[in-house]
């Protein structure tokens, strides 16, 4: 079976991480290819393992309809040189174009909803057009992926697709060796999250400020709103207590070293920090949003707060710095959800049997390419290396 994975960008992030385990799974059982709008993380990762990776000039997330059209036509190339089974797509702008791609091109093609662009705080502009975008896209899949059924509701109730398309596959990470030690003191609380309007690092650092209780605040990641934080820390006269750690490639160990996971978010769909942060065995303070209520035990293995409540989030960042016994208790609560729940290999399992599934609907396998095509191509992969 040959699989085509696409996604919009290759920069780190929860849906990048996502895709490259995917990818590491599947290239056991299926030849397996990735296209991305660009070079970063995502890229350097696959190609250092040996994967086939395709730039697709155009492919980026901004609306744009001549970067849209390069995009389009960009993608039907590629599928019709790479021949694929069965084509995954990844985040708005790569599975909407991909599906149009992909039915052109009479090949299968399955869609992955980290989440929605009609998510609540959405503008309402492109909410409307983002809506009317996977409405008509819905009609073209074989299957909708949906990382959480909170994700899967909300799909449903703005009639995206129906019952029998869209399936829950939680997401799932593989295992690593690194264990944190929560009730070490002094306590270091970590997020590990970009710095965009989606996420609220602000409010972690206002809800800390007034602890007195000792306390570290590690965040990790990079952006646009980081220096907007870094004021607001330097403001509150926090600068030896909070430290900018930028992107790292080490999360595991960095987690390891921590005592608090903490995740302050305005939307999320099934984040897979929060998943990363239960491997290695933290009690963890994370935002009521999106599919986030579906990883954490509320009093058992976290607390979950309600969205905007800054308040309510120190009590609980409170509670935990002051009590390490506690600490330990909820980490290890996380750990055995983890382990339960968040495993790998039904992640990878449930992935493949819809591939299968998606094959057996197959019209026919999409055309053979032109030599000019073909040539393109192999320049194109030149050119990369």
């Amino acid at each position: 079976m040959k699989v085509l994975i696409v996604i919009t960008e290759s920069e780190i992030g929860g849906a990048q991480v996502h895709v490259l385990d995917l990818i590491s799974g599947c290239r056991e059982s299926c030849t397996v290819a990735l296209a991305t709008g660009d070079l970063g993380y995502l890229t350097q990762q696959a190609k250092a393992a040996g994967i086939a990776t395709y730039i697709i000039p155009g492919l980026v997330r901004r609306p744009s309809i001549v970067r849209d059209i390069q995009a389009f036509f960009g993608l039907v190339r590629l599928i019709r040189q790479f021949r694929p089974d069965v084509v995954h797509v990844h985040t708005y702008k790569a599975g909407l174009l991909g599906r149009w791609a992909a039915a052109f091109c009479r090949v299968p093609v399955v869609y992955t909803a980290h989440s929605w662009c009609f998510n609540p705080g959405t503008g309402v502009w492109w909410k409307k057009i983002g809506l009317a975008g996977e409405w008509l896209s819905s009609r073209l899949c074989f299957r909708i992926i949906s990382v959480s059924e909170a994700n899967r509701t909300m799909a449903l109730s703005f009639r995206v697709g129906s019952a029998q398309k869209i399936e829950t596959i939680h997401n799932g990470i593989r295992d690593m060796d690194e264990r944190a030690r929560p009730a070490a003191a002094p306590p270091y609380v970590v997020m590990v999250a970009r710095f965009v309007i989606q996420k609220d690092q602000m409010s972690l650092v206002s809800a800390l400020a007034p602890i007195e209780a000792p306390w570290r605040l590690r965040l990790i990641g990079d952006g646009p709103t980081r220096e907007l934080v870094r004021e607001r820390v330097r403001l509150l006269g926090l600068e030896d207590r909070v430290e900018f750690m930028g992107e790292r490639n080490d999360i595991p160990q960095v987690l390891a070293d921590s005592s608090i996971f903490a995740l302050v978010t305005h939307m999320e769909g099934l984040p897979l920090t929060i998943l990363e942060a239960m491997r290695a065995g933290l009690p963890i303070v994370a935002s009521d949003v999106g599919g986030v209520c579906e990883t954490i035990d509320h009093g058992r293995t976290g607390f979950l707060i309600p969205h905007d409540d800054t308040e309510a989030l120190r009590m609980r960042l409170e509670l935990l710095i002051q009590n390490p016994e506690l600490r330990a208790r909820l980490g290890a609560a996380a750990r055995e959800k983890y382990e339960r729940d968040f495993g790998y290999g039904p992640m990878l399992k449930k992935t493949l049997e819809i591939y299968r599934a998606a094959c057996g609907e197959r019209p026919r396998r999409g055309s053979q390419p032109s030599r000019l095509v073909a040539a393109g191509a192999e320049s194109q992969q030149e050119s990369e290396r």
